[in-house]
């Protein structure tokens, strides 16, 4: 089991289990997409949050494990992982994310898909690195990135591939809120509380139609998107720093 799943106050709670830095597999994709397709039309559960365990909200992908994998095989997780995204990102639900620790590139990339994002308090980074690590943003997570950072922010952090602080991410509007480690999981459940208090056929409505031309756009383009990511994946360029960053997980 890759995802736990808790249900408090009608919220469903999504924490991300692969000790210690929840990186992330084809069986946590599957887990998580089977969680929001039962939660959806469960009409005891108002609302998700995605967190994960302390010190990491998510690594990001398990490239130990999937660098070895065939092209067949990985065209079959970035078709899943793609999936994912667009569930995340069009979900008519309210989905918030309680960073509890470090999330670089795949951790970025789940938490840009969700309504709110509070991160903790600390030295811990947020990013995508996708380009420093010899990958692109795919047209899904770059529109998206768009629209939370606006076009030259997207830009500029897109193409150095930096990690930043959560300071830095508040500036420039990647998270929401800094909390304390110890207490973000709670804030964050007091935040949806809040949220919720609103007519919830409204706010799912309204979510939907300010994202409904970039959820277009990704659903239409899903398979142009994917095909991007594998070529350059399977590239020479690709394979050799994907090579060399397996080499020093390794160690």
């Amino acid at each position: 089991m890759t995802v736990i799943k808790n249900i408090e106050d009608k919220i469903a709670i999504l924490q991300l289990n692969r000790p210690k830095a929840n990186a992330i597999n084809e069986e946590m994709v599957d887990e998580i997409l089977v969680h929001l397709s039962s939660i959806r039309n469960d009409d005891s559960i108002d609302g998700i949050i995605l967190t994960g365990n302390l010190g990491f909200f998510s690594a990001g992908l398990d490239v130990l494990e999937l660098f070895p994998q065939s092209k067949q095989e990985i065209t079959n997780f970035w078709i899943k992982f793609n999936q994912l995204l667009v569930e995340l990102f069009s979900y008519p639900k309210l989905i918030f994310s309680a960073i509890t620790g470090h999330s670089p590139a795949g951790g970025t990339v789940l938490a840009i898909m969700t309504d709110y994002r509070v991160m903790a308090e600390g030295n811990y980074k947020i990013g995508l690195n996708e380009v420093a690590v010899g990958l692109i943003l795919p047209g899904a997570i770059g529109k998206v990135f768009q629209y939370i950072l606006g076009p030259r922010n997207a830009e500029k952090y897109g193409l150095t591939g930096k990690l930043v602080s959560a300071k830095k991410a508040l500036n420039v509007g990647l998270i929401d809120e800094i909390i304390p480690l110890d207490n973000v999981l709670e804030e964050t459940k007091i935040r949806m509380k809040t949220w919720l208090k609103l007519p919830n056929y409204q706010q799912r409505l309204t979510k939907l139609k300010l994202r409904d031309s970039i959820i277009k756009e990704i659903k239409q383009n899903q398979k142009i998107y994917t095909q991007e990511i594998i070529d350059i994946w399977f590239s020479k360029p690709g394979q050799e720093i994907l090579s060399g960053l397996v080499s020093k997980l390794k160690k």
